[in-house]
């Protein structure tokens, strides 16, 4: 996704990088520990993505900025959420 041609991901600090190497999109059998493992490294790469200093989202051409940092609020306050789960 990174360097799309829109212009959507621009940076790539602002990318939290979920560790799912080895894991299939539609692997939806999954047996219980396996899944736990996965939800924890999710949760502790969330964990230390947050714990970096905060940087400025890279919002699309013609977004304003307050619509960017609305658009940084919600996803901040839903990962946090589904940290805290």
């Amino acid at each position: 996704m990174h360097g799309r041609a829109d212009g959507r991901c621009r940076e790539r600090r602002n990318v939290c990088r979920l560790p799912a190497r080895g894991y299939g999109t539609t692997e939806f059998d999954m047996g219980e520990e396996r899944r736990a493992a996965l939800v924890a490294a999710g949760r502790d790469a969330m964990r230390a993505y947050f714990d970096r200093p905060p940087v400025v989202v890279a919002a699309h051409r013609g977004m304003a900025d307050n619509e960017a940092a609305h658009t940084q609020h919600t996803a901040d306050r839903i990962a946090l959420r589904l940290l805290q789960g």
